[in-house]
């Protein structure tokens, strides 16, 4: 596995963690909007992020789609 696959599959695990994490602040009866803020511009970044080492990836022909299966975003 090369180094940008794993930066990949590790932000893949922060982004299903942060996305949980979102929806369980969003369940709160009262929500605080710079949090919410903190989340969705944390998972823009995430995503970002992901489509740029996966375009790297697909270039090289290194990519693994396996591990996106099943992710949100």
């Amino acid at each position: 596995m090369t180094t940008l696959e794993a930066q990949r599959r590790r932000l893949l695990v922060e982004l299903r963690i942060a996305e949980k994490e979102l929806q369980e602040l969003s369940a709160m009866p009262v929500v605080e909007p710079t949090m919410v803020n903190f989340y969705e511009d944390l998972l823009s970044c995430h995503r970002e992020m992901i489509r740029m080492i996966e375009s790297h990836l697909k270039g090289n022909d290194q990519f693994d789609n396996s591990a996106l299966a099943g992710s949100a975003g």
